[in-house]
């Protein structure tokens, strides 16, 4: 699920508890769909509370969030690094692959 998706979800929850009008969630949270489905975007991933207690297993909930909300760039920035780097490898390894 991209960000923007992930974001308008987050709008749809809020609508549901009563803290923001419905119809304009749903109708980003359609729109942010249907920008997903037509995008020309490839292997996009988050990161979870869980993904952090993978190597910290004893952290709370709301410090594995605060974890990820305060370094978010970061892992982006390097999520971004390795996949220019996978790429570069992956077609380097097809030039060398009969087809």
């Amino acid at each position: 699920m991209t960000s923007t998706l992930v974001a308008r979800a987050r709008l749809l929850v809020l609508a549901f508890d009563g803290q923001l009008p419905l119809e304009p969630a749903i109708e980003a949270f359609r729109e942010a769909l249907r920008h997903h489905e037509t995008e020309d975007g490839f292997a996009e991933t988050c990161w979870s509370i869980d993904d952090v207690r993978r190597f910290r297993p004893d952290i709370s909930d709301e410090d594995a969030r605060k974890f990820l909300e305060e370094r978010e760039g970061l892992i982006q920035d390097a999520m971004v690094e390795a996949g220019w780097e996978a790429i570069e490898i992956l077609l380097d390894g097809e030039d060398n692959t009969d087809p």
